[in-house]
């Protein structure tokens, strides 16, 4: 994406100097160019602090289990975590 940078620049130069009527390819690409920037600040400042800190805590909890619980109720406590996490990332998370 960043790569095509100057091409953006240069559809831009000639729509301002040259007026180019098609606008459809300069307005895709900067929709593109934006979503492509709001990923990378959102990977940065939510989702590695969140992935860092979401394996941490999941550590925790399966140290603890594994002191309480039998084979058979761990792995009964992780398949429930695993289905709630799946309802959870289903309500919140927007696949492409």
């Amino acid at each position: 994406m960043v790569d095509k940078i100057p091409s953006f620049f240069n559809l831009i130069y000639e729509n301002t100097f040259f007026r180019v009527k098609d606008l459809n390819v300069l307005f895709n690409f900067s929709v593109r160019l934006h979503a492509f920037y709001f990923f990378q600040l959102y990977q940065e400042i939510f989702e590695k602090p969140f992935l860092q800190a979401s394996g941490e805590h999941y550590k925790r909890e399966a140290s603890r289990l594994l002191q309480e619980c039998d084979v058979s109720q761990y792995m009964e406590r992780v398949t429930q975590k695993l289905e709630e996490e799946t309802l959870r990332s289903h309500k919140f998370v927007h696949y492409r």
